[in-house]
């Protein structure tokens, strides 16, 4: 017989609990509106039903004894025994969030202590509640008149404004409160759902994490195949000229043909103009033809499969891209799971404080990580209980200072490209900075001079101080700050970022911005100081070629104008302290990125292209490097540090100073310079291939196949280092050299010259037409290593 898992038995029965709890406690505010809905007091019933049996299934009899006990409680309401009164309908949503909670926390079955307590306070609260009712009858019955009249005509009236305001109030919350239970009704009702263990679905994502590192592998050997593809191709143009001069010179020449021997009677009745001679230099010309055509033909027939090899790549990677999102989409929730939970709070909250306070929502159905969801759920709380407790005044204060006696607390929730942005605000008193800075100087936070001379902007950031707090004293309803500064921390444990404004008598709103951190996302992949690096293309909003003279400095701060907007312009390699001075030069790329407050522009060395690749989170070694969202890896495992573009500039301290720096080589418009680079000039693959693979691990290196194909590089690009051969067709070295010195008037750029050419004849002529080095075949990998070094720290000192 099969062994059961009791683990995942258990794991099961509290994500199933947990729906029912969360129908149940919406349920319960719909019914205070709507009493006689017995819709909603069957489904009720049912809830607290399934809960009672599954655990008894689970082993959990206490969890089942309380279950049970809850049910015959709704089942009083059912059969109209006790009506659900606000007084009633309060005690359950208590009840239910204690119970669902302490299951949840110990995820075991409750203690005899437990089951005891929540026992004793059901039955002394259901109990008293039907003895007010059956009292409340009588009352009613045996003297309908005296005491009615009792209390003043004046009193009567105020007593029946304030009831129907709270009941307009009341109506209000339940009346959205209705419309969220019937919406969880229709869903589980008209879709069929499963539900999956997220350990499950972390393997899965985990597994097409691994695909698509693959598939990013199998892009780089389709690149690399396409590059020998065209090396090929040019190799079979070159044998294709070479076979079609030698024919042209040679197949037909009848100069050279031996006279055919008389005796051979097969051409005795051809002259020689008649039919073609060949000797053995003839048919080796042709057979060299036939096998250029055969050359030609393979070679065709290989670019053709490298054509079928990417369409299928393609296909491949349609399909991968269309399995991580729908498997990232398994995990995604919408934020109004969170916003029933602001709803039944601003009720609890609002009765506890003897408040009218009503709550507006929007953005519902934005969608996040469940994750993320459980980790928001008591920040979303203590702000909301906050913003009851401390922000909105009772109404006698309200009303003296002309408001309406009802408080609003507006919750929304948007998306800004990679981020989520939750915004908290509330009509009430505000916050005093004045009172703040006080506080400060008491608590001994801030000298009484920093005090007075505090940046606006950053007194609101007081309240974050652990233990800070405004509050006069228990009771005394004055200010905020109890608890916030664990808010923060949790903000900021998720990658986030949480900001507070306010105004004096107006109210406060807090704004929380909480990224959307993939496992699979699409990047910028960038290279700074020979270094790669990782933006979320979603956060990329443009990117373009720098141009310093363009950039303009005020104070101490470069902006720089893109499409008719200003905006600060700032260096990675600065900015991640990998430089301690930087300068924007000519040939910079600038990527437009999110910033915290307002978009900014972020200038690197090179941009690679756009990847979808895995996300992988930092270790605890590197948890301290806020601005770093985590690494991918390469298709050539190199690691990649994702660079979160909002997190850079918080984390940026003091001013940083940079200069514009166009360079002491002649300015031509449209030429990239690309620091630590170099050009390798050769016909021959094999040199070009080793030298790259040599040298591409420190520097960047690009390839020309001869010196015409080198000065096209050079029109758009200027290269540290140029490396050529003598020999070359087209244009040999010589010509090239004499071409960059000469005719672009270039002195700046180094030349090395690379030849098996070793006479002294050969080395004078290149020095003489502005080489720097002249290197010969075969090559002494140390020996050019540090020629190009020594080339490289000499540019960097220019």
């Amino acid at each position: 017989m099969a062994k059961i898992n009791k683990k995942e038995l258990v794991d099961f029965f509290l994500m199933e609990s947990a729906e029912h709890f969360e129908a149940i406690q919406n349920g319960l505010l719909v019914l205070e509106r709507d009493p006689g809905n017995w819709s909603v007091i069957d489904e009720l019933f049912r809830s607290a039903h399934t809960i009672k049996g599954s655990a008894a299934m689970v082993g959990f009899k206490n969890v089942a004894h309380i279950a049970h006990s809850l049910e015959d409680t709704l089942d009083q309401l059912r059969k109209g025994n006790i009506t659900p009164e606000e007084k009633l309908v309060t005690f359950l949503l208590d009840f239910v969030e204690k119970f669902n909670g302490l299951i949840n926390k110990n995820k075991r079955d409750l203690n005899e202590q437990e089951t005891e307590d929540f026992e004793k306070i059901l039955e002394e609260n259901i109990t008293s509640e039907q003895k007010q009712q059956e009292s409340k009858e009588q009352t009613d019955e045996s003297s309908a008149g005296e005491e009615a009249y009792e209390t003043s005509e004046q009193t009567e009236l105020a007593e029946e404004k304030t009831q129907r305001v709270e009941s307009a109030t009341r109506k209000a919350i339940l009346e959205n409160a209705d419309e969220k239970y019937n919406k969880t009704l229709d869903t589980s009702y008209s879709d069929e759902f499963i539900r999956i263990r997220l350990e499950r679905l972390d393997n899965l994502l985990n597994l097409v994490g691994e695909l698509i590192t693959n598939k990013n592998r199998q892009t780089d050997r389709v690149h690399a195949l396409k590059n020998l593809g065209v090396d090929l191709e040019y190799t079979k143009n070159r044998l294709m000229n070479i076979i079609k001069e030698f024919e042209e010179k040679y197949a037909y020449s009848m100069e050279n043909l031996r006279e055919m021997p008389v005796e051979d009677s097969t051409f005795a009745d051809f002259s020689e103009t008649e039919f073609d001679r060949y000797d053995d230099f003839n048919i080796f010309s042709r057979r060299l033809a036939e096998i250029g055509n055969d050359i030609v033909t393979i070679i065709n027939d290989i670019l053709t499969n490298f054509t079928y090899f990417t369409e299928e790549t393609d296909y491949i990677g349609k399909i991968t891209d269309s399995l991580q999102r729908n498997l990232t989409d398994i995990r995604m929730v919408p934020v109004d799971r969170l916003f029933n939970i602001a709803l039944r709070t601003v009720r609890t909250a609002s009765i506890s404080e003897n408040k009218l306070v009503n709550i507006n929502l929007s953005g519902e159905s934005i969608e996040l990580d469940k994750s993320l969801i459980d980790a928001l759920n008591e920040v979303i709380i203590h702000i909301i209980r906050n913003a009851v407790s401390h922000g909105i005044e009772d109404r006698k204060t309200r009303k003296k200072y002309g408001k309406n006696e009802e408080g609003i607390i507006n919750l929304s929730a948007s998306r800004e490209s990679n981020i989520i942005v939750f915004e908290i605000s509330d009509d009430g008193e505000g916050i005093d900075p004045a009172k703040l800075k006080d506080k400060a100087v008491e608590l001994g936070i801030l000298a009484r001079y920093d005090a007075d001379n505090m940046r606006a902007d950053k007194v609101m950031d007081l309240i974050f101080h652990p233990g800070f707090s405004t509050k006069a004293g228990a009771g005394d309803v004055s200010g905020r700050g109890v608890g916030l500064d664990a808010v923060k921390k949790k903000i900021e444990s998720l990658g986030g970022s949480i900001y507070v404004n306010s105004e004096k008598g107006k109210g406060t709103t807090f704004i929380l911005n909480v990224p959307i951190t993939l496992l699979i996302a699409d990047y910028l992949v960038l290279r700074e100081n020979k270094q790669l690096f990782s933006i979320p293309i979603i956060g990329v909003h443009e990117t373009f070629e720098i141009h310093p003279d363009e950039i303009r400095k005020i104070g101490n701060h470069f902006f720089y104008e893109v499409r008719g907007d200003i905006y600060e312009i700032h260096d990675l390699g600065t900015l991640i302290k990998q430089t301690s001075q930087a300068s924007f030069k000519e040939g910079n790329i600038g990527i437009l990125v999110d910033g915290p407050r307002k978009s900014y522009v972020l200038t690197v060395d090179e941009l690679i292209g756009r990847e979808t690749a895995v996300t992988k989170k930092m270790g605890r070694f590197l948890s301290g490097l806020s601005y770093f969202a985590g690494a991918n890896i390469g298709p050539q495992g190199e690691v990649r540090f994702i660079i979160d573009t909002i997190k850079l500039m918080e984390a940026k301290s003091g001013t940083i100073t940079y200069k514009r720096d166009t360079g002491s080589e002649k300015k031509t418009k449209g030429i990239n310079y690309i620091s630590n680079s170099i050009l390798v000039v050769d016909d021959s693959i094999s040199v070009r291939k080793y030298l790259k693979k040599l040298l591409s691990d420190e520097y960047y290196v690009d390839e020309a196949v001869d010196g015409v194909d080198a000065l096209r590089k050079l029109e758009t690009k200027r290269y540290d280092l140029v490396i050529t051969d003598l020999e070359m067709p087209s244009m040999n070295g010589y010509e090239l050299i004499e071409h960059i010195r000469t005719i672009k008037g270039d002195n700046l750029t180094h030349i090395f010259v690379l030849t098996s050419r070793a006479t002294e004849k050969h080395r004078m002529k290149a020095m003489e037409l502005g080489a720097n080095e002249f290197i010969i075949k075969p090559i002494r990998e140390q020996s050019i290593m540090n020629k190009v070094k020594g080339v490289m720290i000499e540019r960097a000192n220019v």
